[in-house]
């Protein structure tokens, strides 16, 4: 009976298969651009996303001050510079948040979430952060939510052309014993951004972001990113 019962619905679905084949229509693949994040937000299933543009220089030297500034959650310890910072948005541990950038996950791998402070303020343009356990489809790290931190070279190939290009410089000093200096750059296909951080966090920065490939729907675009900070508490 089972073997029956099997070999009947095989048949139908191959039937229904070849009627819709005959009669449907067939529509062209959609693409979308980005990692595996970027897609997924918009996906109508997941929770909303809430996104932020970092507006200010922090006095902490890192993102993490600005995040909790914008973000209605705790951070895990206070933001000052040097001490290790994670979010955990609705989370019981900093771990059950997936923080990525470029859709690379950051968490370390033998848990305790990502220091926020690991990275210094000016390589970043903005954040958003997703809430929900549907994060957790793509990366299981994320049962409580992704927070994703978005590289200023990143944007800016994205957002200028060339011809029109741009160049920025920043200094910032804080009271906390901390100053940071960058330069950054960009023509809308190539993107450089290099820094120093001097004080209580000492050592360079930088980030490169370029468009490799950009042929019809084909588009490659290559990122790198270097830290060297190192705390003196």
């Amino acid at each position: 009976m089972i073997f029956i019962l099997s070999f009947v619905l095989a048949c139908l679905t191959f039937s229904d298969a070849h009627s819709a084949g005959s009669d449907g229509y067939f529509l062209d693949p959609v693409y979308s651009e980005g990692s595996t994040y970027d897609v997924l937000k918009f996906d109508p299933f997941t929770p909303s996303i809430e996104r932020k543009k970092t507006k200010k220089l922090s006095s902490n030297g890192g993102v993490s001050k600005e995040i909790s500034q914008e973000l209605p959650y705790h951070l895990s310890e206070n933001t000052r510079p040097g001490n290790v910072t994670n979010f955990q948005g609705s989370g019981k541990r900093p771990e059950d948040i997936d923080v990525n950038f470029l859709g690379i996950p950051l968490n370390a791998p033998q848990g305790g979430g990502f220091d926020l402070n690991s990275f210094p303020q000016y390589l970043w343009s903005g954040f958003s952060f997703q809430q929900g356990p549907s994060a957790g489809a793509y990366d299981p790290r994320g049962v409580a939510g992704s927070l994703s931190l978005k590289l200023w070279t990143q944007e800016a190939i994205t957002s200028f052309k060339p011809e029109d290009p741009y160049a920025r410089a920043t200094v910032f000093r804080s009271s906390a014993r901390l100053s940071q200096l960058s330069a950054s750059g960009t023509n809308g296909e190539i993107a450089a951004l290099v820094g120093v951080s001097d004080g209580q966090i000492t050592g360079p920065a930088g980030s490169m972001s370029a468009k490799l490939l950009t042929r019809d729907r084909l588009k490659i675009k290559g990122h790198v990113v270097a830290t060297n900070q190192t705390v003196h508490n």
